[in-house]
């Protein structure tokens, strides 16, 4: 009997139509989508397609913060926010959750000058057939940081630590400072309990035996916030992660049995998130373009099907304000609109060549 031999680009064809079959079979049941109250909101914005939504955490438990505290300027302007949520207009066919974490300091909604701190990205996704939540977090130091794990490198897997700290609270980490009140899971439990008691259905079971249906979502984020997305997708399940300016978390300095280059959780084999889930995109002129991409080495991403890279001479936002990087355009530069809705809300791969 003989072998039948593909073409390897054939075969990866036939991988692609394979796995999107299955998932539109997944996702294929449409809910009756209706647009809930604008009065529930802390604050809302109107824009042509729906409206963006903001919930103060603190009023939904009041365990938890809304900033980080109040010592310092900085720590009461940095970090955490509102919660916020993209509600499309009536008639838009809704089939998922899609859940976003933010970038270092930055807030969903900034209750000091009113602004939704996402909103190119989040008015966008629009007509993508999600309900788009970006969540508070405990994001006032960056994991990279000198406050996190760049200012102690003897602790072993501090990235790790410190992120699963963040997500599920309590003391993964030693230089951590999440409350369980404070953490991923609680804050986004308390949030779709708030949803649910106002008789607001989202298109799957979002919490499930009083766990959070992390695989029958996506997920993704900015910067820190890409790294939440992918700790998240590796450990505890997520339909597709795409990361946005992300990610590469520091390495320690604990023995190991090889030189480390990146964060022990990148290199952990006892949980593994498929590579067929995840996307990626960057501006080549990021100042981290070079960790980025080693990462996506590690995570054996392939250029142009999985992650994908842009570049501009100048980024401007959508009020035609100058973005200082690239790092910043990943998430606000409305020109690559295309780029981020395919990467964030599709499987599909990113070989397109004119976005």
């Amino acid at each position: 009997m003989k072998h039948l031999l593909l073409n390897p680009l054939l075969a990866i064809f036939l991988l692609f139509v394979i796995d999107n079959t299955a998932f539109a079979a997944s996702i294929g049941l449409v809910y009756d989508y209706q647009q809930p109250p604008r009065s529930m909101c802390d604050h809302y914005e109107d824009f042509d397609n729906g409206f963006l939504c903001a919930l103060r955490p603190s009023r939904l438990d009041a365990a938890t913060r809304d900033i980080f505290d109040t010592d310092t300027q900085i720590n009461r302007r940095s970090g955490f926010g509102y919660h916020a949520i993209m509600f499309p207009d009536k008639g838009v066919k809704i089939r998922g959750v899609y859940i976003h974490f933010g970038g270092s300091f930055g807030r969903p909604f900034n209750p000091v000058n009113n602004t939704f701190q996402s909103g190119t990205f989040l008015r966008e996704a629009w007509d993508s057939g999600f309900i788009v939540i970006q969540l508070a977090y405990n994001n006032r130091y960056a994991v990279n940081s000198d406050d996190e794990c760049g200012g102690d490198l003897l602790i072993d897997n501090c990235a790790g630590k410190i992120r699963r700290e963040k997500i599920l609270g309590g003391n993964s980490s030693p230089i951590a400072d999440t409350p369980v009140a404070d953490s991923i899971e609680h804050r986004l439990t308390r949030l779709v309990e708030y949803l649910e008691n106002r008789g607001i259905e989202l298109p799957i079971n979002a919490i499930s035996n009083g766990q959070i249906n992390w695989p029958g979502m996506f997920l993704g984020g900015h910067s820190q916030g890409a790294g939440q997305a992918l700790y998240i997708g590796k450990y505890f399940g997520a339909r597709h992660v795409c990361m946005l300016a992300g990610i590469h978390d520091v390495h320690d300095n604990v023995q190991a049995s090889s030189p480390e280059l990146i964060a022990d959780w990148f290199l952990d084999t006892s949980s593994t998130i498929p590579r067929r889930k995840l996307r990626a995109i960057l501006a080549e002129d990021d100042p981290f373009y070079n960790q980025f991409v080693s990462a996506y080495g590690v995570l054996s991403l392939v250029e142009n099907w999985h992650w994908k890279s842009f570049f501009a001479e100048q980024y401007f936002d959508e009020d035609h304000n100058e973005i200082n990087t690239g790092h910043g355009a990943a998430i606000k530069d409305p020109s690559f609109r295309e780029l981020r809705l395919r990467a964030c809300f599709t499987r599909q791969y990113l070989w397109k060549d004119n976005f």
